[in-house]
């Protein structure tokens, strides 16, 4: 089973400009740098232990990762720190029922592992893999005991064994990214089709230019085989220069949510506030992955809320974002917005009390059916505001935190 957690921040920081992913998926909430998605929307999940919050600093030099317990789906008893990282753009994430937290220094990336049932979390040593150069990792996927993938913002796909983070293999090839030849591959989510026996991993290609000013127009889904000891390329056009994956329509996509039907998930994109491209494509659209195609469902193009960096797909089939909408004094507040992309409607779910437009870690508890809002209080600390999706009501139960939550992962 595939999980999947989310990522956000608040502003444009990744390699100089903040692509806004996760992040958002079924089961986990991820950051600003990108998003994963599992196939998890339809599924019964058992209850998870607790979450991992990394938090920031308020100039992004430092992180935190705390720990709150759940019990029946609501945080119980003390959080607790588990690690301080080195730097502002951290990474929890689950995978094989272990808590990794990915951070970085200037000459590498590092992770360790956590048990954080532990008092203390029992963090593991530290290990050094691919340098910082290559962009944070935005996205993992276990693919066998010794082999993690690892999704760089900044232009690579990567093996590595997680037992000492060696890598075991780059997956290079002359991708399609479009005219420019100084565009980079921006991997920043991975999808597996549930009871696939393809072995298909598709990788999500934001798109974005080498410099972030904007997009391609290059965004798609870029196919991987796992043979079970090596990955290779799956070329969905050979009569092409280039390799080809399933194209996209939406601008800025940021995360794959599978659905009752998992060979046919859904992509979700924003344009931002930062977007100056017309037309810039935002909405739903349904990937049909044996066709190798995909069509816009609920087109949001015209609409005038721009992508905050942070979506969920619930089991409902309903999306939840965090969306910047016009202040009415030329500028923009946030606030979290619900669409339903198979009846094509959109409403406002809960305003943010942060105004000015920031984004923060947003998670989807799938086995509670809980969502988690993250926000930044007037005097710098954070706090989750919980809501039950069950009955949809918009009126939150909330969690104080020592710092705004940055990216978050549920532990098993």
């Amino acid at each position: 089973m595939v999980r999947s957690v989310l990522n956000t921040s608040a502003g444009r920081r990744c390699a100089g400009l903040l692509p806004l992913v996760v992040t958002a998926a079924v089961t986990q909430g991820l950051g600003a740098c990108g998003k994963k998605a599992s196939d998890e929307a339809t599924s019964t999940a058992t209850p998870y232990s607790g979450i991992a919050i990394a938090a920031v600093a308020p100039d992004y030099s430092s992180s935190k990762l705390y720990f709150q317990s759940l019990k029946d789906g609501l945080p119980t008893g003390d959080i607790k720190t588990l690690l301080t990282g080195e730097s502002g753009d951290p990474l929890p994430i689950t995978l094989d029922n272990k808590l990794y937290f990915f951070n970085r220094v200037a000459t590498s990336s590092n992770f360790r592992t956590l048990d954080p049932k532990q008092a203390d979390g029992a963090p593991t040593t530290q290990i050094k893999t691919e340098k910082a150069g290559v962009g944070d990792p935005q996205d993992g996927l276990m693919l066998s005991g010794n082999r993690l993938l690892l999704a760089h913002l900044a232009g690579k796909l990567v093996v590595v064994n997680p037992a000492d983070g060696s890598v075991k293999q780059e997956i290079t090839a002359d991708w399609d990214l479009g005219s420019d030849a100084a565009d980079l591959l921006r991997p920043v989510a991975f999808y597996v089709q549930a009871n696939s026996v393809s072995r298909e991993i598709y990788v999500l290609h934001q798109g974005q230019k080498a410099d972030f000013s904007g997009y391609n127009n290059s965004q798609q889904l870029f196919i991987l085989k796992d043979d079970g000891s090596q990955l290779t390329v799956v070329d969905v056009d050979s009569t092409k220069a280039k390799i080809q994956g399933i194209k996209l329509n939406v601008f800025n996509p940021q995360i794959i949510v599978g659905t009752t039907d998992p060979a046919k998930p859904i992509v979700a994109g924003f344009c931002t506030v930062f977007d100056t491209v017309s037309p810039c494509t935002s909405g739903f659209e349904r990937v049909d992955l044996a066709n190798r195609s995909s069509a816009l469902i609920f087109d949001r193009s015209t609409a005038t809320e721009k992508g905050n960096g942070n979506v969920v797909g619930t089991k409902s089939g309903k999306f939840y974002a965090a969306v910047a909408t016009s202040d009415g004094a030329g500028g923009y507040k946030s606030q979290i917005q619900v669409f339903d992309p198979t009846a094509a409607t959109a409403k406002t779910f809960y305003e943010l009390t942060d105004t000015s437009y920031a984004a923060y870690a947003i998670g989807y508890d799938l086995s509670a059916n809980r969502l988690y809002v993250g926000e930044k209080k007037s005097d710098q600390t954070g706090q989750f505001a919980i809501f039950d999706l069950s009955t949809e009501g918009s009126t939150p139960t909330n969690l104080a935190l020592p710092l705004p939550p940055y990216k978050v992962a549920f532990v098993p």
